[in-house]
């Protein structure tokens, strides 16, 4: 199961762990380029790392802030 690299949200959050539940405020979002945006999620536990992704047409993953 699960979601292939090319079939991710545009923002999005995913863990590489098993046995999380990660909540996220919004799927979607789609902002004009230079615009602020604000995105928040839940994790049932605690986490090492924090990975946030866009997902470009051209480029696939890019990755926006590690944590």
């Amino acid at each position: 199961g699960g979601l292939k690299p090319t079939e991710l949200p545009p923002l999005s959050f995913h863990l590489a762990v098993n046995c999380q539940v990660l909540s996220q405020s919004t799927q979607y979002v789609s902002i004009p380029e230079g615009k602020d945006v604000s995105m928040s999620c839940n994790s049932s536990s605690a986490l090492d790392n924090v990975l946030w992704y866009k997902q470009d047409p051209k480029e696939g993953l890019v990755l926006l802030v590690a944590l």
